[in-house]
């Protein structure tokens, strides 16, 4: 029932924002159509969404940058073993704006008692739902100090990152995406069927490659239509709600689907992957430093906010641990990579099982931070080349009817 109303209010939210988003893009496409002239003005709302989004986009990226700031400061006071309030406090009245706020409002929560994990959870936003259940699970086992240099680390990564160009980022090539499929369905719904009743009144047939495509847009061209403006409302709506409220981290509904569903896909899965191992291995080691057992330490990776299928199987794990089975072949029987099951095989042979983990934990990440970089790079050429393949067999599929109704009006002119 909690997830029913959970899913409700978020239904809600979305259409509310969505309807938001379309009204500010109406606007803004009104002024710009004003200054553009007519014959420009057509293009208008593409130029307003992506107006939109890349402010969503500046405003996100100087929210991540505030985030990182208020994480370092906590994990200097932390590292330097400082009296974290009046360090806060220090830093507060050394900023300005919403930094100062948020910093007295997290010194305000660890003074009257808060943990310092759900203090950031609560009054940083902009942390991942992940992130901040690790530096929960960081400061149970008393590992808080390493846990927040690893995410001050992870989020000035986090800021630098771009994607397509660097000034513009992801921004032009959505909106790029979304003129096309918007054209690509106007030409297929409207035009491709007035050009068939040209060539039904001089008795001619189409070339085959505007017929497949005349055949393909029956079956799709207002679903293209209908698809890029239902997409267009959306992504306005998104852009609306990054700029006013921002993106939180919160755990999102049904978290362990999307969990199973990104486990599985076939590129953006080996990341996750990746990620997943890494993050578990972490986790252990962690554990093991703090003294706890290597079955323990596997559980209470299992509750680090790890992907769901990686948790199922860290937990796993632990229980054959506990049972007495050998290290590798638990981990084998759990599910465990076979790098990672052939590796924790000898854990109990040396004198720093945690080294192990370690190691481990760096393997995945650079490996999850290889594949991330060529998804990263990969999708704007992708996107290019895909665009232009299906322009070009539309441009195709448009020129090559005209080439054939000139040739099927040319004896009536030597006629003439």
């Amino acid at each position: 029932m909690r997830n029913l109303l959970q899913a409700l209010q978020w239904l809600l939210e979305m259409v509310f924002w969505a309807v938001a988003g379309t009204i500010v893009l109406a606007l803004l496409a009104f002024f710009f159509h004003l200054g553009m002239g007519s014959f420009f003005g057509v293009l208008a709302p593409f130029f307003a969404l992506f107006v939109l989004l890349s402010a969503a986009r500046v405003q996100g990226r100087g929210r991540r940058r505030r985030a990182l700031l208020l994480v370092g400061y906590v994990e200097q006071a932390l590292r330097l073993n400082l009296p974290l309030p009046r360090m806060l406090e220090a830093a507060a009245r050394g900023e300005r704006g919403a930094t100062s706020d948020r910093l007295n409002e997290v010194k305000a929560a660890v003074a009257t008692g808060w943990d310092v994990s759900d203090a950031l959870a609560e009054n940083v936003p902009e942390l991942a739902w992940r992130e901040t259940e690790q530096l929960k699970s960081a400061e149970r086992l008393g590992r808080l100090p390493a846990a927040m240099a690893r995410l001050r680390e992870r989020l000035r990564r986090r800021t630098q990152q771009t994607w397509g160009d660097p000034m513009l980022g992801m921004s032009y090539g959505v909106v790029v995406v979304l003129f096309m499929v918007m054209v690509l369905g106007f030409l297929t719904a409207l035009i491709l069927p007035k050009l068939i009743e040209v060539f039904e009144d001089f008795d001619t047939q189409l070339p085959w490659v505007t017929q497949l495509t005349f055949d393909a847009a029956q079956k799709s061209g207002w679903v293209l239509l209908i698809l890029g403006v239902g997409s267009t409302a959306a992504l306005a709506g998104y852009g609306l709600w990054v700029l006013v409220q921002g993106v939180t981290g919160r755990r999102p509904l049904f978290a362990g689907l999307w969990d199973g569903i990104a486990w599985r896909l076939p590129l953006l899965g080996r990341v996750v992957r990746s990620r997943a191992w890494s993050d578990g291995c972490m986790m252990v080691g962690e554990g093991l430093r703090s003294g706890l057992s290597l079955h323990e330490a596997a559980a209470e990776a299992g509750n680090g906010g790890i992907n769901a299928t990686a948790k199922r199987r860290f937990m796993r794990w632990s229980d054959l641990l506990a049972s007495g089975e050998p290290a590798g072949s638990a981990a084998a029987e759990a599910g465990l990579p076979g790098v990672m099951a052939g590796m924790v095989g000898s854990v109990e042979r040396v004198s720093e099982p945690a080294e192990v983990f370690a190691f481990l934990e760096g393997y995945y990440a650079d490996r999850g931070g290889a594949r991330a970089s060529l998804l990263r790079a990969s999708v704007m050429p992708t996107i290019v080349v895909v665009l232009g393949l299906v322009t070009g067999w539309i441009v195709l599929s448009m020129f090559l009817p005209l080439v054939r109704l000139i040739e099927a009006v040319m004896p009536y002119t030597e006629v003439m």
